[in-house]
């Protein structure tokens, strides 16, 4: 079996257990891209380091965060080629003690810039003329505000995970980036934003797009942003940057820290991250949900500039 036979019946074999067809797509053009041309008929029991630089070297420094993707994605065939009894040996795409030494750390070569988000001083006045628009668009964009939300959970938010009675929002563990159920306590405001909004026939989408049964698409909430920004009403930490939907969530994380007492694990698991190590995660099985309630309440108060 060679390479190229080895990743697609991979591919094929993970594709139900990813979250979206977006991300099938995006392994299968990484290796059709950068991978298959270069070692694609190389027998997967002969894959060594040399070929795997091969592929990855040549655009390491140019385009970094790709490589470092074709890097990964080509580690996991090789794994499952050895699993299948198809290959012996060391993964030749290991970065430790091994491609470490041939490439340059991809941080050093190609810092990530980090995701522009609102100051804190500035979210008050942000929200008020964003309330002022009373549109579909502005309505979704101050959900995620509320919630401190990822714009994915909020564009893809059903009726049917929200109860108003008990004010929570859940939102299963297929819809999460950890893969685990994550229950947001609902603020006033968020409540009476969600009854606000008109129940649309034949959907049970909280947030419809604007063609019929489909979500809003990706970049439909960080162009409401970046159109405020444009009109110099919004500012960004980054300058000409605008912020995006996902800096608003740092924009919560660095109230919390600066501004409030709150405990910094009861900010993380706002935020639906991951906190303590696996030992500490084992014993704390409960997700605060009260206590963030009193986070949640806070931040929609100073959002609204209470």
């Amino acid at each position: 079996m060679n390479f190229e036979q080895a990743a697609r019946q991979y591919i094929e074999e993970r594709r139900a257990s990813w979250k979206n067809a977006k991300h099938a797509a995006q392994w299968e053009t990484t290796l059709l891209t950068y991978a298959y041309p270069i070692i694609g008929k190389v027998p997967v029991a002969e894959i060594d380091k040399a070929m795997v630089l091969r592929v990855v070297k040549p655009i390491w420094n140019e385009k970094t965060e790709t490589a470092k993707r074709a890097k990964d994605r080509i580690k996991l065939v090789p794994g499952w080629a050895k699993a299948h009894g198809l290959r012996e040996g060391e993964n030749p795409s290991e970065w430790r003690d091994n491609l470490e030494h041939a490439l340059a750390l991809p941080g050093k070569v190609a810092p990530r810039p980090h995701q522009p988000a609102l100051p804190v001083a500035a979210v008050g006045v942000f929200m008020k003329r964003l309330r002022s628009e009373q549109t579909d668009l502005a309505a979704a964009l101050e959900f995620a505000i509320l919630t401190a939300a990822r714009d994915g959970g909020v564009r893809g938010a059903n009726w049917s995970e929200v109860d108003l009675e008990a004010e929570i929002w859940n939102l299963p563990a297929e819809r999460m980036k950890a893969a685990k159920r994550h229950r947001v306590p609902l603020s006033p405001a968020a409540v009476r934003l969600l009854k606000a909004l008109p129940r649309l026939a034949g959907t049970n989408m909280v947030f419809p797009g604007r063609k019929q049964g489909e979500h809003m698409s990706e970049n439909t909430l960080n162009a409401v942003i970046k159109r405020m920004h444009a009109s110099q009403a919004v500012p960004s930490d980054a300058g000409d940057r605008p912020a995006v939907v996902h800096g608003m969530r740092s924009a919560f994380r660095n109230w919390g820290r600066e501004r409030t007492n709150f405990r910094p694990e009861l900010l993380e698991l706002s935020l639906a991250h991951t906190v303590g190590n696996a030992a500490e995660r084992a014993y704390a099985r409960d997700d605060a949900l009260e206590q963030r309630r009193e986070v949640m309440g806070a931040w929609a108060k100073f959002v609204a500039g209470e």
